[in-house]
C-alpha cells in the first residue's frame, strides 16, 4: 500500500527527479524554471484563467477533479462550472505582469497537488488555493485551508520545482560568492544581502519570502545573533562630530 503522507525528504527527492528529468539530465544552465512549460507540456495539465467568484473570496485557484464545481463569472453572468479532471484553474487577476511571481508559485502549488496525488496512488482530488492576500481580516476558514497538511506539502513541492537545489546553489555562488546567507536574530538580513536576495529573486522569478523560506529548507542560512548585525551596522561608518 502506498504512503498517504510523504516526508519532506521524499518530497525533495520527488521534485528533484521531476526537474532533472524535465531538464533531461543537463546541468542547470538557465536562471529560472519555466513552470508554465513544465506544467502544461511536461506534466500535460490544462491551465485556464477565469474570473473566480466563489463565496469565499480568498479562493484564487483550483485543481479540478472532474466532479466538483467552481463558481466563475463569464460574459457578465455567474455560473458553476465543472472542469475536466486535473485542470488547473487560476484567477485572471494573476495574468497581471506585476503578479507574475505569485502566479508562478500558485501554478506550481496546484501542480504540486497533482504530483502528490500521483505519488500517493490517489485519484484526482479537488483542491482550492486559498490565500489571505489583501487588506481584509483573515478568516478562520482561510487559516484552515492554508494550514492543512495537503496545502503545506503542495507548497513544499512548489518550492522544489521553482527553486531546485542545484539552481539555488548556482545562484548563491554567482550572486553571493558563497553558499550560505547570514540570518541575524532569526529573521533579519543585512542590507547588502537584501540587495543580493532581490537580485536572486529577479533571476528565479520568485518572491522574496518564498526564496528566504527555500534557503531555510535547504540549510543555506547561518544563524547569527542580532547583536552582530548591529555591531557591523554601526562600525561601518563612524563620524566625528565637532563640538559646537
Amino acid at each position: 500500500m502506498l504512503k498517504k503522507v510523504l516526508s519532506n525528504a521524499e518530497i525533495e527527492c520527488l521534485g528533484s527527479e521531476i526537474i532533472n528529468h524535465y531538464f533531461r539530465g543537463e546541468q542547470y544552465n538557465r536562471e529560472w524554471v519555466d513552470i508554465d512549460s513544465l506544467v502544461q507540456t511536461y506534466l500535460g495539465l490544462q491551465v485556464v484563467y477565469v474570473n473566480i467568484k466563489e463565496k469565499n473570496e480568498d479562493r484564487v485557484a483550483f485543481l479540478a477533479d472532474g466532479k466538483t464545481t467552481i463558481r466563475i463569472m463569464e460574459y457578465g453572468k455567474i455560473r458553476d462550472v465543472c472542469y475536466p479532471e486535473n485542470t488547473i484553474v487560476l484567477d485572471r487577476f494573476y495574468l497581471n505582469a506585476r503578479e507574475n511571481d505569485k502566479r508562478r508559485f500558485i501554478l506550481a502549488h496546484e501542480a504540486g497537488h497533482y504530483i502528490l496525488n500521483r505519488a500517493k496512488g490517489l485519484r484526482a482530488k479537488a483542491a482550492f488555493r486559498t490565500t489571505p492576500f489583501g487588506y481584509q481580516d483573515v478568516k478562520f476558514d482561510v487559516i484552515a485551508d492554508t494550514c492543512n497538511l495537503d496545502e503545506v506539502q503542495a507548497n513544499r513541492i512548489a518550492a522544489v520545482l521553482l527553486m531546485p537545489e542545484g539552481l539555488v546553489n548556482q545562484e548563491m555562488i554567482q550572486i553571493f560568492g558563497r553558499d550560505t546567507l547570514p540570518l541575524y536574530g532569526g529573521e533579519h538580513v543585512a542590507m547588502d544581502d537584501q540587495e543580493r536576495l532581490n537580485q536572486m529573486c529577479s533571476h528565479l522569478q520568485v518572491s522574496y519570502s518564498a526564496l528566504l523560506n527555500r534557503l531555510k529548507e535547504l540549510g543555506r542560512v547561518e544563524w547569527r545573533p542580532y547583536e552582530e548585525l548591529l555591531e557591523n551596522l554601526f562600525s561601518k561608518e563612524k563620524v566625528d562630530y565637532e563640538p559646537w
